[in-house]
């Protein structure tokens, strides 16, 4: 995010880490990083992230924790009482992580063919991780298009609704697509692979941000890295692991993920309190991600 939230205190973000980690930070810097979570660092020893607390979220960062003897994810540091994160108040909790010295790209950029092809087997290398074989509807939870409308109060809830009603139709046959979705093998998955989390280093690729991690198909994370390269990226993942994706779940992926771009957007400026720099991002993403489902 790009501004920090209104009532967090960096005193009681400090003091929460000391208690949960015994770390002793110095002066903390906020990065205005990504979207969704709130960054500080303290120098170049550690990154702190902060977010709304959520079981989903401690389930995430666990799967991440799990994950780092594979090498390439930056997993949380874990408490003093061996959780991934800590709470900080009612409402955030704080995962600390060592601080990695590394580029990154951004979300629009294209992998070039080596890092596309490091890419594909350290995802096959995430997703051999932990298998489950169990029937789900991977989008059951997505709220309908009539649950995506706000109360009509606040700075946006109005302009909001004036979005929603007003593509209506693309949200409904995007929902409607979801829902009826099945799939039966379930892998251990990143969520969000794109160029902006990978981190390229003196150590080699790294890959950052685990907070959607989960099981899941295969296809959540392969949609994203084959929108991202000239090379049969479905073709090369298929090829190490001997497993035939499904191609047109990798397009339910990619439906999905404008659709649960949709659910943030509405979610964060429902809740806003008064215009900020982020306000500002979240409005024009939501009018240009409603645009992109209606021509998807």
């Amino acid at each position: 995010m790009l501004v920090p939230p209104r009532d967090l205190s960096v005193t009681a973000l400090s003091e929460a880490v000391h208690a949960a980690f015994g770390i002793e930070l110095g002066s903390l810097q906020y990065l205005p990083l990504g979207f969704g979570s709130h960054h500080w660092a303290d120098g170049k020893r550690w990154f702190l992230s902060v977010d709304p607390s959520s079981p989903e979220l401690r389930s995430a960062l666990s799967l991440a924790v799990r994950a780092r003897r594979l090498g390439f994810p930056v997993a949380p540091r874990l408490s003093l009482q061996g959780q991934p994160l800590a709470q900080i108040d009612e409402r955030f909790s704080v995962a600390v992580y060592p601080y990695v010295e590394g580029t990154a790209g951004r979300f629009s950029d294209t992998f070039n063919d080596d890092t596309a092809t490091l890419i594909v087997g350290h995802l096959a290398q995430l997703h051999g991780l932990e298998t489950v074989r169990n029937r789900m509807a991977p989008f059951a939870r997505l709220p309908s298009p009539e649950e995506l409308r706000v109360p009509d109060e606040g700075p946006f809830g109005g302009m909001v609704n004036v979005l929603i009603d007003s593509h209506v139709s693309a949200l409904r046959a995007a929902y409607e697509q979801l829902r009826a979705v099945e799939a039966d093998h379930c892998v251990s998955t990143h969520g969000e692979p794109h160029p902006g989390n990978w981190l390229t280093t003196s150590a080699g690729l790294r890959l950052v941000d685990w907070d959607t991690a989960g099981m899941a198909p295969p296809e959540r994370d392969i949609w994203l890295v084959a929108r991202r390269t000239g090379l049969d990226a479905v073709g090369m993942y298929e090829e190490l692991t001997g497993r035939p994706l499904d191609h047109q779940l990798l397009r339910h992926y990619e439906v999905a993920w404008l659709y649960s771009d949709v659910v943030a957007d509405v979610r964060d400026l429902s809740q806003a309190v008064v215009p900020d720099a982020d306000t500002e991002w979240q409005l024009r993403s939501l009018r240009d991600v409603l645009a992109n489902l209606a021509s998807a």
